[in-house]
C-alpha cells in the first residue's frame, strides 16, 4: 500500500507507551506528506484532512496549537479631542500567531460577545504588540480586546479586556 511508513520513531508521538498516537509537530518525515484518499476526508479525531498542504501519514493529522492567549492587553495613553480618542493599546505578541485582530465595543468582550465587537484592525502580523487609533468617543466607557490566529492551529481565545477611560485606585497607607 502506498503511503505508508514502517518503523515509525517513537519521538513523532504524543505518549506511545501509554497509546497516544497523536502526532507531534517534530514528525517532519509524516506530516504533509501524502494525497488522502477521497473516501478518508477525515484523521482518527474526526479532524477534516488535510490541515496543511497535503495529508499526514497514519490515523492523526497533526493540528499546530492555538496562538496562545494575551493576558496584558492596556491602554498606555489616550487622548480626547471633541468626539474622538486618540489611543495606543500595548501587549505581549502572542505565540504562534500569524496574524492578530484588535476589537472594541462599549461593553465587556468576551468569547460569546467578539463577533459583535467593532474591529480596529485586522491582519496585524503575529509580532505586533502596539497599535494606536483614532475612534469616536462620547463618554462611554470603550473595551478592548485581541485575538491572535494561524493558519492551521485557528485562533487563540480571546484576550484580557484594555479599557478607557482607566480609573486609577489609590488605596490609604496605613502605618503601623
Amino acid at each position: 500500500m502506498s503511503g505508508n511508513i514502517e518503523n515509525a520513531a517513537e519521538n513523532w508521538f504524543v505518549n506511545s507507551s501509554t497509546g497516544d498516537l497523536h502526532l507531534l509537530g517534530s514528525a517532519s518525515a509524516v506530516i504533509d506528506k501524502v494525497t488522502a484518499p477521497g473516501a478518508v476526508p477525515t484523521d482518527f479525531d474526526h479532524e477534516a484532512r488535510p490541515i496543511g498542504v497535503a495529508s499526514d501519514i497514519g490515523a492523526d493529522e497533526y493540528q499546530p496549537p492555538a496562538p496562545t492567549r494575551v493576558g496584558n492587553l492596556r491602554v498606555s495613553q489616550a487622548v480626547v479631542s471633541g468626539d474622538t480618542v486618540t489611543l495606543t493599546l500595548v501587549w505581549t505578541a502572542p505565540l504562534g500567531a500569524e496574524s492578530q485582530t484588535l476589537r472594541y465595543a462599549p461593553s465587556s468582550i468576551n468569547e460569546q460577545t467578539w463577533a459583535a465587537a467593532t474591529v480596529l484592525a485586522e491582519g496585524l502580523g503575529g509580532s505586533t504588540t502596539t497599535f494606536s487609533a483614532n475612534i469616536p468617543y462620547n463618554g462611554q466607557t470603550l473595551y478592548f480586546a485581541q485575538k491572535g490566529y494561524n493558519i492551521e492551529g485557528g485562533w487563540s481565545l480571546v484576550s484580557n479586556n484594555g479599557f478607557w477611560p482607566t480609573f486609577e485606585t489609590y488605596l490609604p497607607l496605613i502605618r503601623r
